[in-house]
């Protein structure tokens, strides 16, 4: 109402020859600020009215929110109490469990590396046993192949030379025979001892 009020004295300064017709208009201005400002009053009246209303359907949700959940609210708590001890207490003995379970680890660990040089000890051992094997094999096999020629030599040689005394000895008895002033006529088909 002052911004009209104040329009009305601006008109009244600014020129002398004010009419009626531009009265006339400052009033209808006047008016037409004044019902709009009234809808806005009413507007604003309005929305206070809407949010009044969610207000007290949102307190009432408050409310029914708060009854239902305060008592989880205390027995959430109530819970955490009971259950904090056992969870300290479980914390506690996973970190035993894991300092326990560490020192094992590191044990174990100690024992394969035990274990893997006494087996590499023992692989190494078994190479250099297996090795002399091969050598004492080697040597044996060797040796038993020189004497078996030698025996096979010691053998044959003696063999043959008995063979050729026999063979001579047969020969010298065959010419004997056939030289002798004495055969004898066997029947046909039997042995006749000098043909031996």
């Amino acid at each position: 109402m002052e911004t009209a009020s104040s329009l009305m004295m601006f008109a009244f300064q600014s020129s002398n020859d004010v009419n009626g017709h531009d009265i006339h208009l400052i009033m209808e201005s006047e008016l037409v600020i004044a019902a709009v400002m009234l809808l806005l009053i009413l507007a604003v009246l309005i929305a206070g009215v809407v949010a009044l209303v969610y207000v007290k359907k949102l307190m009432a949700t408050v409310d029914e929110l708060k009854d239902k959940a305060l008592p989880m609210i205390s027995k959430g708590s109530d819970l955490v109490d009971d259950l904090a001890p056992k969870i300290r207490s479980i914390t506690t003995n996973i970190e035993e469990i894991s300092f326990t379970a560490r020192a094992k680890v590191d044990e174990l660990g100690q024992t394969v590396t035990q274990i893997n040089r006494t087996v590499a000890d023992i692989n190494a051992k078994t190479q250099v046993q297996a090795n002399r094997v091969d050598g004492i094999v080697t040597t044996a096999l060797a040796t038993t192949r020189e004497v078996s020629e030698k025996l096979q030599h010691g053998i044959r040689v003696p063999i043959r030379q008995a063979a050729g005394v026999i063979a001579g000895i047969k020969a010298a008895l065959q010419t004997l025979a056939e030289r002798s002033p004495v055969k004898s006529k066997a029947p046909p088909g039997s042995i006749n001892p000098y043909d031996l």
